[in-house]
């Protein structure tokens, strides 16, 4: 297993492994990497028991049409996986973006209030390390807002009524999917 220094880039970030990821998230073969740039995002406070790096991957496409994709890996640091590893929270996090998420959005166009939950999965790895690679929407105009500052009234009312529609969206799928055999074998109940 790697070792690395917190906020440290892995050095199996590489061009092989951003490939895999681009191919999974952009469900597209036979692309080439031209080059990655790897900015570290990981600040003290901020980064929820993860690193965090925004990758810029400049590839080209089969049918040879260059162009440019940036994903945020969050990546498990290594003096936290064996507690983060008996918790299960990357395997929790990756059954949300690969099987959940997709039937909560689904259920949101059937009741024509489509919107997307979340970033966009590309990819998740065990190994060597446990990573897991989002879209970054901060290319879609989103931007984190400071812990200390807090939200202004108009964005916290915005986030309750997402809050609420998620909230209804579960309990739709509590109904519809069982969801404690599909989604919480082998994981204690106050961890879901």
């Amino acid at each position: 297993m790697a070792t690395f220094a917190i906020g440290e880039i892995p050095n199996y970030f590489n061009m092989e492994f951003f490939k895999r990821a681009l191919e999974n998230g952009l469900r597209m073969g036979d692309l080439k990497i031209l080059g990655i740039s790897i900015e570290n995002l990981t600040m003290g406070g901020e980064n929820y028991c993860s690193n965090i790096f925004r990758a810029t991957i400049k590839y080209k496409t089969s049918e040879d049409q260059q162009t440019e994709q940036t994903i945020i890996v969050k990546n498990m640091p290594k003096q936290k996986q064996s507690v983060l590893s008996r918790l299960n929270i990357y395997r929790k996090e990756t059954i949300f973006y690969l099987d959940i998420k997709p039937k909560m959005e689904a259920l949101m166009w059937y009741l024509d209030k489509p919107w997307s939950l979340a970033a966009r999965h590309f990819h998740s790895t065990t190994e060597p390390e446990q990573n897991i690679m989002f879209e970054d929407l901060s290319m879609l105009g989103f931007m984190l807002e400071s812990r200390q500052v807090g939200l202004d009234l108009a964005h916290a009312q915005i986030v309750m009524e997402k809050l609420g529609e998620y909230h209804a969206l579960t309990m739709l799928m509590a109904e519809r999917v069982n969801f404690k055999q599909n989604y919480m074998k082998d994981m204690p109940l106050f961890l879901f």
